[in-house]
């Protein structure tokens, strides 16, 4: 009975391997003050740490908010992602997909380099009718996010829900993560 990646990273159980499992890591990132301010970044940390505590052998190329992947100044645009990723094939690739906006040649880039691919939604995609009246772009991030999410084949959600209702839209495995924070920032 085979474990989804998401299980073993996130409750630290120790598979023996011959070799330490290669994940491409593509965060979420600000590259001003002024959006970085409303990101707390332990929570990227805290994954960064769980999987290298497992013993993966991580590779993190950061996706830029603002900056679409297809866009020469992204790490993610086709000749830097040469550059930057040494390898062409990886055991798992985990993509944060909220705010990022990333172009079609680049989902299936990460479809052709690694058999399992995790997505990760840092925030809910369930909102009330008032809240998207307040909040325009959130009417919208659902659909946006199953569009990015078709690539993958697993999600991590940061809202109990969606863990629930994303099955059902997408033939993807997915789990809830609550808000994560590394160890050495609780002892």
């Amino acid at each position: 009975n085979e474990r989804s990646p998401i299980d073993v990273i996130l409750h630290s159980e120790i598979y023996p391997s011959t070799k330490p499992k290669k994940i491409l890591l593509i965060p979420f990132e600000c590259p001003t003050w002024d959006n970085a301010r409303r990101w707390s970044y332990n929570g990227f940390y805290a994954i960064q740490n769980a999987l290298l505590a497992q013993g993966a052998d991580v590779t993190t190329l950061p996706a830029m908010a603002g900056i679409p992947s297809n866009h020469p100044a992204s790490c993610l645009h086709e000749d830097n992602r040469e550059i930057l990723c040494k390898e062409n094939q990886y055991d798992q690739a985990w993509v944060w997909i909220t705010h990022n906006d990333y172009a079609p040649d680049f989902l299936k880039w990460i479809e052709n380099i690694a058999p399992i691919r995790v997505g990760v939604i840092m925030e809910s995609l369930e909102h009330t009718e008032d809240e998207e009246r307040q909040f325009s772009n959130l009417s919208s991030r659902r659909q946006k996010v199953l569009k990015d999410l078709k690539n993958f084949t697993h999600a991590l959600t940061f809202d109990d829900e969606d863990a629930v209702t994303l099955p059902k839209d997408l033939p993807l495995k997915a789990l809830w993560c609550p808000p994560v924070v590394c160890w050495r920032d609780i002892c």
